[in-house]
């Protein structure tokens, strides 16, 4: 029975739902871009399709995940630390500007 999440949690206890969670996988069906997939016949399919859901999210620009976010973690380091380097005035940035300015 399909019930909104705030409804299923308001009618039943946490053991019940994790019956319902259990009765679920059972049923070997997985979802996939709103496609439905039965994993009792072909695993392979599953696995193809979630391969396929991750190149169109990377085509839409929702990113790589943790490997992306790593990235932009290392990505938004250095450019702090650029931002400090032009900024600071003993690394010459900040007065090579000035000087340039003043000729």
């Amino acid at each position: 029975m399909k019930l909104p999440i705030y409804y299923r949690n308001y009618l039943y206890s946490e053991e019940e739902k994790e019956k319902l969670w259990i009765e679920k996988l059972n049923k070997n069906e997985r979802y996939i871009l709103g496609r439905k997939i039965d994993v009792s016949q072909t695993y392979e399919r599953y696995l193809r399709g979630i391969e396929e859901a991750r190149i169109k999210n990377r085509e839409l620009g929702y990113g790589k995940g943790w490997q992306d976010y790593e990235q932009r973690v290392y990505e938004n380091l250095m450019r702090k630390m650029k931002q400090k380097e032009r900024l600071t005035p003993s690394a010459g940035g900040f007065q090579k500007d000035l000087d340039i300015m003043k000729n």
